[in-house]
């Protein structure tokens, strides 16, 4: 499919494929389309195929590729593939080959690896392709998943790192003050070691010596919560490591460079879903956890910013999970599925004192769960959102404001709603967002005297986190654009007095994009279901600069 680039809406352009298609090569006339297709644009094509960029009308070239196609890159006056077959043109072709351009016929050009390539890429100079997957052999020469071929005959260079595991994907640095365009091959996949260094699924390397980039990100898996205290930014997800350090689903970072504070490793046995900052500093966390810290503590806890010891608090949350936690001075409010805390019955919403007890008296009761909390600066108002249609016995769409004491509803009734899937209040506790699984977030002015929301925008798919700077509003999710505004690959950010979409644009790419967001000390943080920013490898986790 194509989308207008401007205006986000689906052009007539639609050649269609009856399988999955991988990967994709664009030069000034044509698209090439590769994949695990029979069919492309009307036509019989086995994998690999050309289309008319301006029409879609297939071309008349049919390489026949017997396997699926993974990978596709232009470099020159060559197409380069990369994929899982043994033949192109019933000519042998182990897994690589290439096509000159632009009569695309089949080049001599055939170093043959010994497993699946996954990824390819050329230097911007044209002189090397690299090439990622899960190999022993590439060239004739042992390279394990990992090699460097020169783009005029395929053989293979000097350069060869190694990684213990599949390679999935690469991408060529940037030039950047002293280091000159692709300095450094950064590489994602599944490994433990690359270039001889430990490396947890991603890894930066230098082209030039094949020597272990000092870049070492990554977790393991999904970051779904951020908050700061002090000098620290915590990180929640359902990690096992980050930054190349074992962390179990819970881990500090500095906040002024991003590194892990390696000294504080509090860990759980199973995913945070919410954390929050109180003003004394103290982190609490929630989630699905029967243990923190190695303190036995359900489903919420609470860790010391700057020992990452747990301490005494313990509300014992049972019969369902955590995922919203909202922490003032004197009371933490706990969202989530739970039915009771500390021995007693509490439906989905709750408010524990800085002792571990529950308050007795505040119970608004929710008919379906609380995925999010807000507090208000003065603390005298709790935002909750969620899939609920009622709350504190009052009809209300996914979003409700209650007094933080007693815990009843207030005045303000937001008319458009539904299954709420991120929220967020301004700093000054002027602004709500709501973002609801209709893929529309409603701007509203709680304090205002008015229900109905300031302004709508709608986004191809959920926000799923949000983030206020004075004049922005940042969101992420799934989404892969915002209607009126254009492509946004998971991230935007809004112009809050307009609703207009700002040029930000740092398109993470993964699956299922962004989980959380925070803004610390002039920086966005990012955290989600994501391997690259942009043109960079930078899995799960990242920070941008600047002034929001």
């Amino acid at each position: 499919m194509a989308v207008d680039g401007t205006t986000a809406t689906l052009a007539a352009w639609n050649p269609g494929a009856n399988g999955n298609v991988e990967a994709l090569g664009l030069d000034a006339t044509t698209l090439y389309a590769g994949g695990a297709f029979a069919t492309l644009g009307g036509a019989a094509r086995t994998n690999l195929g050309a289309l008319d960029r301006a029409t879609g009308a297939i071309n008349a070239w049919d390489p026949s590729v017997n396997g699926a196609v993974h990978d596709l890159t232009l470099s020159g006056n060559r197409l380069f593939a990369g994929g899982a077959f043994t033949t192109v043109t019933a000519t042998p072709r182990a897994n690589l080959a290439a096509f000159d351009l632009p009569a695309l016929t089949l080049a001599a050009w055939a170093p043959a690896t010994d497993g699946s390539v996954e990824a390819v890429v050329a230097r911007a100079d044209g002189t090397v392709v690299y090439v990622g997957g899960a190999f022993t052999l590439a060239g004739g020469l042992a390279r394990a998943n990992l090699a460097a071929l020169t783009a005029t005959d395929g053989a293979p260079t000097p350069w060869a790192p190694a990684t213990d595991g599949p390679v999935l994907d690469l991408e060529l640095s940037r030039a950047t003050g002293s280091r000159p365009v692709d300095a450094v091959l950064y590489l994602g996949g599944t490994f433990t070691t690359a270039a001889g260094a430990t490396r947890y699924n991603a890894a930066g390397i230098d082209t030039a010596t094949g020597a272990p980039d000092p870049w070492d990100p990554g977790t393991d898996t999904t970051v779904r919560a951020v908050t700061r205290s002090g000098t620290a930014v915590f990180v929640g997800g359902a990690y096992t490591w980050i930054n190349g350090a074992p962390r179990a689903y819970v881990a500090a970072l500095r906040a002024d460079t991003l590194e892990l504070d390696r000294a504080g490793n509090p860990g759980a046995n199973a995913p945070v879903r919410g954390i929050d900052t109180a003003r004394g500093g103290t982190v609490y966390v929630g989630g699905e956890f029967s243990t923190l810290g190695g303190a036995a503590r359900n489903r919420a806890g609470a860790l010391d910013p700057v020992t990452g010891a747990v301490t005494p608090w313990n509300p014992n949350v049972r019969s369902g999970n955590v995922s919203a936690v909202a922490a003032g001075s004197s009371r933490i409010f706990l969202g989530g599925t739970f039915a009771s805390v500390g021995g007693i019955t509490r439906a989905r919403i709750a408010a524990v004192d800085t002792s571990g007890a529950l308050v007795g008296a505040w119970n608004p009761t929710a008919n379906n769960s609380i995925r999010f909390l807000e507090l208000s600066p003065d603390e005298t108002r709790l935002y909750a959102g969620g899939p609920f249609t009622s709350i504190g016995g009052a009809p209300r769409p996914g979003c409700a404001e209650l007094t933080a004491d007693p815990g009843t509803l207030i005045a303000f009734a937001p008319t458009n709603g539904g299954d709420v899937v991120s929220l967020d209040l301004s700093s000054d506790g002027q602004r709500l967002w709501c973002s609801t699984a209709n893929n529309r977030t409603y701007m509203y002015a709680p304090l205002g005297g008015t229900n109905g929301p300031l302004w709508t925008v709608q986004t191809g798919g959920d926000v799923q986190a949000a983030a206020d700077s004075p004049t922005e509003l940042y969101i992420g999710g799934h989404f892969g654009q915002v209607r009126g505004g254009g492509q946004r690959t998971h991230a935007a950010s809004i112009d809050i007095a307009t609703g207009t979409m700002t040029a930000w644009n740092p398109s993470p790419y993964g699956v299922y994009g962004v989980w959380a967001l925070e803004i610390v000390g002039g920086r966005v943080l990012m955290g989600g279901d994501f391997d690259n920013v942009g043109l960079y490898t930078q899995p799960r986790f990242a920070a941008f600069g600047g002034t929001p």
